[in-house]
């Protein structure tokens, strides 16, 4: 996993390093500055880069959140508003409950994971076969609008 902030130098070192990522990261920025973001699809490059957005209330960490993994896609993942705690831990610590389906596998929480809050402006980059748990709350519960830019791998 990747953490930066764009406009940051670590932004451009990661663009230099994993040139297939520089197309993605841009668009994201640029819908991140836009005025209005909506929720829904938003085309890249066809089924090889898009964004999705979507807005939704950050959810208590409790046993009914699932950590996720991905095997054909990259994630993006980064915050227009709000505020939302990303969880993330090794694939060994965690139980499988639902076995993988087209582009993700889900399994349950566990007590002990470390977590990155997402603020505007700074996002993670997520390689397949890296669970993590998006969604989570900083405290209170929170309206967040999300973007998750999807990267072929």
């Amino acid at each position: 996993m990747l953490v930066s902030y764009f406009g940051s130098e670590d932004c451009a070192a990661i663009k230099r390093a994993y040139p297939f990522l520089e197309k993605a990261l841009d668009a994201a920025e640029a819908l991140l500055k836009s005025e209005a973001i909506s929720d829904g699809r938003h085309e890249v490059d066809g089924d090889d880069v898009f964004i999705n957005v979507s807005s939704y209330e950050t959810k208590p960490i409790n046993n009914e959140r699932l950590f996720e993994s991905h095997k054909e896609y990259i994630d993006i993942q980064l915050v227009a508003s709000g505020k939302e705690q990303l969880g993330f831990t090794n694939k060994e610590s965690l139980t499988v409950t639902e076995a993988y389906k087209p582009d993700y596998e889900l399994y349950g929480m566990v007590d002990e994971f470390d977590g990155i809050v997402l603020t505007r402006g700074k996002f993670a980059v997520l390689f397949p076969d890296e669970p993590h748990a998006p969604g989570l709350a900083c405290g209170e519960p929170c309206l967040v609008k999300k973007l998750v830019v999807k990267v072929k791998a």
